[in-house]
């Protein structure tokens, strides 16, 4: 199965720069998750080394999002994947700078390569 690129345009000011990792030929690497209504997860970082476009198709999604600081990355670190359960009120507890991005049908974010975020 063959997908095109050209369904979903990447942001002008996107364009050309590296924030997606690209093929050999110079296209962008796009992989898609699509969660149906309800989805809730735990904090976690996108495909490493490449930023993610998070697009709301139907309804509405509640993310959190924290940057890559130093002190973040080394919390975060030592959290996901080792501890069984939910680390998300530890999250809010411990990592700096939490912002709240609340999307509606139609909207989009361009989420830069490393930060950590969950979905509500």
């Amino acid at each position: 199965m063959q997908f095109k690129t050209e369904i979903i345009s990447i942001p002008d000011e996107y364009e050309g720069g590296h924030f997606f990792r690209s093929f050999a030929d110079g296209t962008p690497a796009i992989s898609a998750t699509i969660t149906p209504p309800g989805t809730i997860s735990e904090p976690h970082i996108d495909q490493a080394g490449s930023g993610t476009l998070l697009i709301q198709l139907l309804g509405r999604k509640v993310f959190v999002v924290w940057p890559p600081m130093e002190k973040n990355l080394e919390w975060f670190s030592d959290m996901y994947g080792i501890h069984y359960g939910a680390i998300f009120e530890a999250a809010l507890e411990h990592l700096e700078q939490p912002e709240c991005l609340i999307f509606e049908q139609g909207q989009y974010h361009i989420l830069p390569p490393g930060y950590i975020h969950d979905v509500l």
